[in-house]
């Protein structure tokens, strides 16, 4: 029952216009205080998920990418 409650939290806040990242934060939080699961342990667990080293590395290469394509080193390096 809780989790339909939480698929129809998603789906209307999805319809109303709010971007999926916020719709899909929000209906977590509604999904944590209806199954009686503290906050915390919700943020703990989103917060260990960063210890991955592959998933930092993608969005690091890509930042890495922007910035030499923003200040010319990609230009020099490959002329």
């Amino acid at each position: 029952m809780i989790f339909i409650i939480f698929v129809v939290a998603f789906i209307v806040l999805f319809l109303v216009g709010m971007p999926i990242g916020f719709a899909m934060i929000s209906s977590s939080v509604v999904y944590a205080l209806l199954s009686g699961q503290p906050l915390s342990f919700f943020s703990m667990e989103m917060f260990s998920s960063l210890d991955s080293f592959t998933l930092i590395a993608i969005p690091m290469f890509m930042l890495t990418a922007e910035v030499m394509n923003s200040s010319t080193v990609a230009d020099r390096m490959f002329d």
